[in-house]
């Protein structure tokens, strides 16, 4: 695993639309699984998991864009709750604090 930086072009990021422009979004976690999949993660809580839709959506495509070359990834926004960690992997980004249309995750 890699902790990823922030606000420099060292870094890994992926482009996001942010208003009339388009940003680099720099993912918290980049995971090499055993079974060679990479995971991209983001982990977000309270009111930074309400507002990352449109880093979710950027990141759906990103990863989206990458299956379509071959490559096995997956990953998403991610929260923690009750010891576990969940994820949202899609387009259509939707807060729920119930965790509506999440995915619990499982390596």
């Amino acid at each position: 695993w890699y902790r990823n930086g922030e606000r420099d072009r060292t870094y890994f990021a992926v482009p996001y639309k942010d208003g009339a422009g388009v940003r680099p979004f720099y993912v918290d976690w980049l995971v090499q699984l055993r079974d060679g999949r990479l995971a991209l993660f983001d982990t977000k809580e309270g009111i930074t998991a309400a507002t990352a839709g449109p880093k979710s959506e950027g990141l759906a495509r990103y990863i989206a864009d990458e299956i379509r070359l071959g490559r096995h990834m997956f990953g998403g926004i991610v929260v923690r709750r009750n010891d576990s960690w969940w994820y949202w992997d899609g387009p259509g980004y939707s807060w729920d604090p119930g965790l509506g249309g999440w995915t619990i995750l499982s390596l």
